[in-house]
């Protein structure tokens, strides 16, 4: 887990919302990390000036809904995949 300690001001949970899918866009097209070996399984959690849980968005969000349905089938049909 990362902390960003400076946080930004956004006017409210949509704006938070489209600016953290755009930041999981981002990273998830720059250089592969070795220590994230499945952005689908990270998440950004949103929080307010009082460390409060506001919002929790799931890279996965950036998927269609049908691209998170075929993703889920090809990881279903991967030999020991739970």
């Amino acid at each position: 887990m990362a902390v960003d300690p400076e946080g930004k001001d956004f006017p409210d949970l949509s704006a938070v919302h489209a600016y953290a899918l755009e930041e999981a866009r981002e990273m998830m097209a720059g250089p592969r990390l070795s220590s994230v070996p499945d952005w689908f399984a990270c998440s950004f959690e949103i929080s307010d000036a009082f460390g409060q849980l506001l919002l929790t968005v799931p890279f996965a969000d950036v998927l269609s809904k049908d691209d998170r349905d075929r993703r889920i089938k090809i990881l279903q049909a991967k030999p020991g995949a739970a």
